[in-house]
């Protein structure tokens, strides 16, 4: 499945979409895997509290809400795959960082998270069936279809990635 092949989904996904291109979503999730990571763990130690402006995140803040919204991301998937027809709810992605207690993180700590949640996305997406890649859901008031999600998780986090590179350096 490529994103052209997606038909349902919030209109907010589609930035999300641009920045992975027309690939499939197996090559998407590999490759940015391996492209986060190493992007990540270059990132000097003293750069990790610093803010671009006051009032925005952290990049540590930053990263651990790239790790929350694909945990919750993938949440969403897997209950729809699995034929959830409860709504699924939103969240308030300000609130959740506003409740991280930097104090607590551990760089190091945080990247092998992001790996091991990367790795599980790329695994439960490798083994939804083509039937269950193309069930749909409610998730956050909007019909979504589980790829769609899938593509939302790898764009979710280009795109961060993107701010850092434009206003963390």
């Amino acid at each position: 499945m490529n994103v052209s092949d997606l038909s349902v989904y919030p209109s907010y996904f589609k930035h999300y979409f641009e920045l992975v291109g027309n690939h499939s979503l197996e090559q998407i999730l590999e490759k940015r895997m391996f492209n986060a990571l190493d992007f990540y763990q270059e990132i000097p130690a003293n750069k990790w509290s610093y803010s671009y402006e006051e009032g925005k995140w952290s990049m540590q803040k930053v990263l651990q809400h790239v790790l929350d919204a694909e945990a919750i991301f993938l949440f969403r998937a897997i209950s729809v795959a699995r034929g959830e027809k409860q709504s699924l709810p939103g969240w308030n992605e300000n609130e959740y960082a506003s409740n991280i207690q930097e104090s607590s993180i551990d760089i190091t700590r945080l990247f092998r998270a992001l790996g091991h949640q990367m790795n599980l996305t790329k695994y439960y997406f490798s083994t939804f069936s083509p039937e269950e890649i193309q069930r749909i859901g409610i998730v956050n008031g909007h019909e979504t279809s589980v790829g769609a999600m899938g593509f939302a998780i790898a764009g979710h986090e280009i795109h961060h990635r993107n701010i850092i590179k434009e206003r963390y350096f």
